[in-house]
Formats: C-alpha cells, sequence, structure tokens
C-alpha cells in the first residue's frame, strides 16, 4: 500500500489482554472472527491488520475485496498513531460466544464453508502430539503450546481406537492449511479434541454435527471459561458433549469415550475384539 493508500484503510486491532493472538483459540475468539465479519460487512474497505505468527496465513481467506494487509504488530501501531481515526478495535473474546444467542458465528462459519467443496461425512479427533517451532523462537509471545500445555495421556491409544473402529480421521491441525482445515470440518460430523485451541476448528462443522470435548477438571472452577465451546456450538446449532479428564495429562478411560459414541448410535465398524486390552 501507498501512504494515500493507507491514510484510506481501516486498521483493525485486537484488545489488549494477557493472551496473545499469535495462539490459534485467541486468534480465532479475540481476533479473526471479528475482523471476518469487518470485511464481510465493509466489503470494498482495504484493511490492515496485525501479524499473527503460524496463524497469519488465515487472512488470506478474508474477501479479496478488502484487500488485506499483514503488519508486523510495531507498524500498525505506528499507523494507528498516524490515523487515529482509522482505528477499529475488535470486540474481543466478550462477543465470540455470548450467553445471548447471535448470529455472529452462524455468518462467520457461511463466509468459509461456502469456499469449499463439501467431501462426503467425516469423523475427526484432534491430536496433540507436537508443536510449531515458531512457539521456541524468539518472535514468539508467549512460550507454552501443544503437548506442552496439555495432553490426553493415552491420546496415541485412544487415537488407533477411534480410527481403527469408527474411521475417525486423526488430525494434527497446525499441519493443515487453513482452506484443507476448512473443507475437512465442513464435512465432519462427529468431532472429538481435548480442551485447546484445535476445538477452534468446530466454527466450520455444519448444523446438526457432534462435537466431544474432554474438558481437564482444572477448568470446571471458572464456569464461564469452561462452557466457551459449550456456547459456540449452541450458536452454531452443533451437538455439545463433554467427557471429564481428572487432570490436563490424564489419560482418559477408553470406554468412557465408547459410551459417549453409542450415545450417539455410532456402532464401531466391525465386530468388537473378544479379550482386547483396553
Amino acid at each position: 500500500m501507498s501512504r494515500k493508500e493507507f491514510s484510506e484503510a481501516a486498521i483493525l486491532t485486537v484488545k489488549e489482554m494477557p493472551a496473545s493472538v499469535q495462539h490459534f483459540a485467541h486468534f480465532m475468539m479475540d481476533y479473526f472472527v471479528h475482523v471476518a465479519l469487518w470485511c464481510d460487512e465493509h466489503p470494498a474497505t482495504p484493511v490492515v491488520v496485525r501479524d499473527c505468527g503460524p496463524c497469519t496465513p488465515w487472512f488470506e481467506l478474508l474477501p479479496a475485496g478488502n484487500r488485506v494487509t499483514v503488519l508486523p504488530l510495531s507498524e500498525v501501531k505506528k499507523l494507528s498513531s498516524l490515523y487515529p481515526d482509522n482505528v477499529h478495535v475488535m470486540p474481543g473474546a466478550g462477543q465470540f460466544a455470548p450467553p445471548r444467542h447471535s448470529d455472529r458465528l452462524p455468518r462467520f462459519r457461511a463466509m468459509f464453508t461456502t469456499q469449499v467443496e463439501p467431501q462426503g461425512r467425516n469423523r475427526v479427533m484432534a491430536t496433540r502430539s507436537m508443536s510449531p517451532s515458531f512457539y521456541s523462537s524468539p518472535e514468539s509471545e508467549r512460550r507454552s503450546s501443544g503437548p506442552r500445555r496439555r495432553r490426553i495421556g493415552n491420546e496415541d491409544h485412544l487415537a488407533r481406537l477411534l480410527n481403527r473402529w469408527w474411521s475417525f480421521t486423526v488430525v494434527e491441525f497446525f499441519q493443515l492449511s487453513p482452506r484443507e482445515a476448512v473443507t475437512m470440518m465442513s464435512s465432519c460430523s462427529v468431532f472429538f479434541a481435548q480442551r485447546g485451541a484445535a476445538l477452534m476448528n468446530l466454527l466450520f462443522m455444519p448444523p446438526g454435527a457432534t462435537v466431544i470435548e474432554v474438558l481437564p477438571q482444572e477448568f470446571s472452577s471458572n464456569q464461564g471459561h469452561a462452557d466457551l465451546y459449550r456456547r459456540a456450538c449452541g450458536h452454531l446449532g452443533l451437538r455439545y458433549m463433554r467427557i471429564m479428564q481428572k487432570s490436563q495429562f490424564a489419560r482418559v478411560a477408553p470406554l468412557r469415550v465408547v459410551l459417549v459414541l453409542a450415545k450417539l448410535k455410532i456402532a464401531p465398524n466391525a465386530r468388537w475384539p473378544v479379550g482386547s486390552k483396553h
């Protein structure tokens, strides 16, 4: 953009907060959802957004008419001081999935799922086996992500179980491009994941699909935070189910997962092996 173009662009910033929008969950609920809806409501206005590390490629899915320019945070701050009337502060997590029903998340979903071709119905399990190297670099605004923050103790066993008997696709989401993630989730009928950033991909699931969240006990003390994804499912017309986990790294009994799938009336693809160890 030229200086004149910058003077006419909307500068979309994020509220100051303790968490970083370089992290996918906060990127989505504090920034990207609101940026996308703002662009949808102002289709011909060029916009400037801040660089968000590994999450930055998501800006490529925004409407072409907005001519999105991504700049380092320091440059966005300089522009904001030069053109304060052009600054629009995004509403943040408080307006992501508020208790009162809103059409914001369905509108957001429609913006992206209409860009991809459905691929039939599939079931998806998100894993936390690794973390992008970015979060160990000097550029990262936080130092902890992936399995260092939390993980299901027997995640590998559950992944094999769900893949073999219920045909779940097992995914490490940061290895997918944004368009690949949207394509996969727009056809997802059942999504299984531990509390974490990967659950934000439920935003692209079709109405009537099911989300199964494994929620560590530590989150239950803050009901508003614990119910974040439950509320998002309510806004999007998704069925929400929860499996409690004793701690952030505890094992989850396979039988508990099987019982949840049985409640959904999802039968295994083959006869359960006699004498198998769970």
